[in-house]
Parts: C-alpha cells; sequence; structure tokens
C-alpha cells in the first residue's frame, strides 16, 4: 500500500519522524481556533484523506491541502494541520466530504495496528504508531477526529472549558489540556 511521491509528496523538509521521542499532539487550527489532536489518529485520518481526495481530484485547494495532510501523517506534532486554506478556498463542504468518506473507511476497520502504519507510507514513512494502547486501536476516536475537523471548519465546535483546550482523537475519549495562561481558543 506503499504510494508513490506523486500522489502524497511531502514538501516540507527537516521535519523530525522519530515517533518515539516526539510529541503525541499535533495542533490542528482554523477560523482562529484551535484544538490538539493525537497524533496516532491524526496520521491515520491523514492519511484516509490522501486516499479519498486524490481519488477525487478535488482540485487546487486540496493539492495545497495534501502537502500538510502528508507532513502530519508521518511527523504529526512536528507539523501541525493548519485548515486555514480550506476556509479561504471557500472548500468546507468539499473537506467535510473527504473527512466524513475518511472516517466511514476508518471506522469501517473498526481497530488498526501497527502492521495498518507500516502499510500506510509517504514516501517511504509510515503512519505514526504508538504502543502505548496496546497492540490495537479502536479508529471510532478517528472517526470523532474527522468530525470534530468538521465542526472546526464550520464554527460549531463547542468551546472547551475555560483555560483548556480540547484534545481529541486519544484512544479513551476527549479530554483536554489545560493552557498555563492562555485562554482557550
Amino acid at each position: 500500500m506503499e504510494h508513490s511521491s506523486a500522489l502524497f509528496p511531502l514538501r516540507r523538509s527537516g521535519h523530525h519522524r522519530d515517533h518515539g521521542c516526539m510529541t503525541r499532539t499535533a495542533a490542528v487550527s482554523a477560523n482562529g481556533r484551535s484544538f490538539w489532536a493525537y497524533d496516532v489518529s491524526i496520521s491515520f485520518l491523514a492519511y484516509e484523506m490522501l486516499v479519498v481526495g486524490r481519488e477525487g481530484a478535488p482540485g487546487a485547494w486540496f493539492d495545497h491541502l495534501a502537502d500538510s495532510l502528508a507532513a502530519v501523517a508521518t511527523v504529526g506534532g512536528d507539523a501541525g494541520l493548519n485548515l486555514e486554506p480550506v476556509v479561504e478556498a471557500d472548500a468546507v463542504e468539499p473537506f467535510a466530504a473527504i473527512a466524513s468518506e475518511a472516517a466511514v473507511r476508518l471506522g469501517a476497520l473498526r481497530a488498526v495496528t501497527k502492521a495498518d502504519a507500516e502499510l500506510r507510507r509517504i514516501e517511504g514513512w509510515p503512519a505514526i504508531w504508538r504502543d502505548l494502547h496496546g497492540p490495537s486501536m479502536p479508529t471510532a476516536p478517528m472517526v470523532d477526529l474527522a468530525n470534530a475537523m468538521i465542526e472546526l471548519l464550520r464554527g460549531t465546535l463547542p468551546l472547551p472549558p475555560p483555560g483548556t483546550w480540547w484534545y481529541l482523537g486519544l484512544p479513551d475519549g476527549p479530554s483536554m489540556i489545560r493552557m498555563n495562561g492562555g485562554a482557550a481558543v
């Protein structure tokens, strides 16, 4: 299932790809708001979104987003995912369709394993995997993460409790990260 760099170009250089040492979070932002995503979940989701998007050839906006998706799929928090270009391209609903289809595909798997991560490769780099959650991880948090991205873009994602940011895509469900001195966005 490894894909050529022509399908999934990773134009950014210098990103750290040692999944054992890097942060376990990746920022997702749009419309002046952000939340944190568990890097394993966003890695699998970004990979599936790349597959779905390339199948449909949605246009130039997706070509720009594909670079960010490829980066977050392989380096997670070292890249983050800025969805503002989706808003600027007035592509929220096409993005929602891609994210929804990726969520359906991940949901059908019910769980993923390290072997699944190894199969999902972009320019030779596998999806992020951590053994912290045992031999498999349910895909329901990945589905929830896709829905949260859509809600963020549509402006319907609920605000987290004051002084916190959402931390989504975790195997045990949503959580919050307390922010030191900063307002939740």
